[in-house]
């Protein structure tokens, strides 16, 4: 995990803090967010599967903020973050893996208020990065009233740890954010459908898919996701609570397809299959996007990855 400082010549007034938990797509980019706004980072151990350990790691970690706190509440105010931004489980994954990382949620969620209490004179925040899709999957027209439904463990990890976080925080200290089907960069470790129509269409090789051509997801850049929720944490927020960050303009796979092929002036070949059980449409309705949410249009994301690629000497 990374702890990050803000720069004190930047905001005499205020220090800020925060603690990233996950370094995936998301996290990756909520951390090059913030190092862009002249944030110092460390890193530090902690243990997702030994809970002796991670018991240990937590320790040494608060006692690190404790002394980061201590030290600049005299003269400015502090504001801690804790960023959830972890987890390797996805839509295919077992209760097994969910039940683990439900255990390694809780544990940060103990240190959040471990630290809240050790600390008095600072002011804490909570940011759990959740999954608009897994909540509302085989849904249309979701909006920010609809009834969640999952329908498999990891919809209901999410609204789990999302229920866990709003008993124990204060409405004003808890942001929920809900992305739909994230795509980023190619290096980020999970291949998405983006990702590997661009690689495999670059390598002449097929794509094997589970679902239907016509089958329409919303699709928003991870870039766009990390940015967001960044400003949240070193901005002033007016709008606490559940963040729908989805782009409300559903794409099929034909459509994602068509614009792969024009990026990439080349033919991709798809295979489809529908007995993966992931054919079910999942769409938003406009009006549950936040007001200060602005998503990369498809194309332009995925121009971006296209030349991020190149960048990288991959081809």
């Amino acid at each position: 995990m990374i702890v990050l400082q803000s720069n004190p010549s930047l905001d005499a007034k205020c220090k800020r803090i925060v603690l990233i938990f996950g370094l995936g797509l998301i996290g990756k980019e909520i951390f090059n967010s913030l190092l862009a706004q002249s944030y110092t980072y460390t890193t530090h151990k902690f243990d997702w599967n030994d809970r002796g350990q991670q018991a240990q790691d937590a320790s040494t970690l608060m006692a690190e903020i404790k002394t980061i706190v201590a030290c600049e509440a005299y003269d400015k105010a502090v504001e801690v973050a804790v960023v959830w931004a972890a987890g390797r489980a996805g839509f295919s994954s077992g209760d097994n893996e969910m039940a683990t990382e439900e255990l390694s949620f809780k544990a940060i969620l103990d240190l959040y208020r471990k630290l809240v209490d050790a600390c008095p004179s600072g002011k804490f925040k909570f940011h759990l990065v959740s999954s608009a899709g897994g909540i509302f999957e085989s849904q249309s027209h979701i909006g920010a009233e609809s009834t969640p439904s999952p329908c498999r463990p990891y919809g209901h990890l999410k609204l789990k740890l999302e229920m866990l976080l709003s008993e124990v925080l204060d409405k004003d200290s808890c942001f929920i954010y809900r992305p739909s089907s994230v795509y980023g960069l190619l290096n980020s470790g999970r291949s998405g459908l983006i990702s590997t129509l661009i690689k495999n269409g670059l390598l002449n090789k097929e794509v094997q898919i589970f679902g239907s051509m016509d089958t329409l997801r919303d699709y928003v850049f991870s870039g766009d996701i990390g940015e967001y929720i960044a400003n949240k944490i070193t901005k002033k927020p007016d709008n606490y609570g559940t963040h729908f960050l989805v782009s409300g303009r559903p794409t099929s796979i034909l459509q994602l397809k068509i614009t792969v092929e024009r990026i990439l002036n080349k033919k991709i070949y798809i295979c489809s299959s529908l007995s993966g059980s992931n054919s079910e449409n999942i769409t938003f309705n406009h009006s549950c996007l936040p007001y200060d949410w602005r998503p990369t249009e498809i194309n332009l994301g995925v121009k971006k990855i296209y030349s991020e690629y190149f960048l990288q000497d991959h081809y």
